[in-house]
């Protein structure tokens, strides 16, 4: 009885190792696209909640503007301040019902492209005194990070019955960055005065 072997010549297994080496190389490619597809993603996605969420306190914040718990619209409380070129927006209101009284009821919100760590939002609680938009460096806080992205643009103006805020940043990665834009306008329930100053 003769016995034959069976199995694979050294060529043909030459070839299923180079065919199956560039399958596992295509599929490879095909995963790290995928997952730089998803980093980019997730960053654009943590940039616009950051935009977002900064747009949504501005604005809850900025509805306050001008309330007077004397009743009557007086300077300050009776106006908003927007920067000549729109960079800068100073607000103020008065201490709500319930709230311990306080004097820093004076805000501002700007965009400090000279900060250490990159571009950030800024917003400014002082006294009458310190209601400047150019405030000392100390007394203003982040309202960004600039481990989400960098924020690009910050614009206030005046609209009838409200303020127009427009705020637009880009993804951190080292490619082409994607912009994200957020364009909202507020209306002031307290009808203050706008404007440009």
């Amino acid at each position: 009885m003769r016995v034959t072997q069976r199995g694979l010549s050294l060529v043909e297994l030459m070839i299923s190792l180079a065919v199956g080496l560039l399958v596992l190389l295509v599929l490879s490619d095909v995963l790290v696209n995928l997952l730089a597809t998803q980093a980019q993603d997730r960053r654009r996605s943590q940039l616009s909640a950051m935009l977002d969420g900064a747009a949504s306190l501005i604005a809850v914040d900025l509805r306050r503007a001008g309330y007077d718990a004397g009743g009557a619209a007086r300077t300050p409380y009776g106006k908003v301040f927007i920067s000549p070129d729109g960079s800068c927006l100073r607000y103020a209101y008065d201490t709500p019902p319930g709230m311990p009284a306080s004097s820093k009821r004076y805000f501002a919100v700007r965009l400090n492209r000279a900060a250490e760590d990159g571009p950030r939002l800024e917003r400014l609680q002082t006294t009458e005194s310190g209601w400047r938009c150019d405030a000392p460096e100390t007394d203003w806080q982040a309202m960004s990070s600039p481990g989400l992205g960098r924020i690009t643009a910050l614009r206030f103006g005046k609209q009838q019955g409200g303020i127009e805020i427009e705020l637009a940043g880009e993804e951190n990665s080292g490619e082409k960055p994607e912009t994200v834009a957020i364009r909202t306008l507020v209306s002031l329930r307290n009808q203050p005065e706008a404007s440009i100053q």
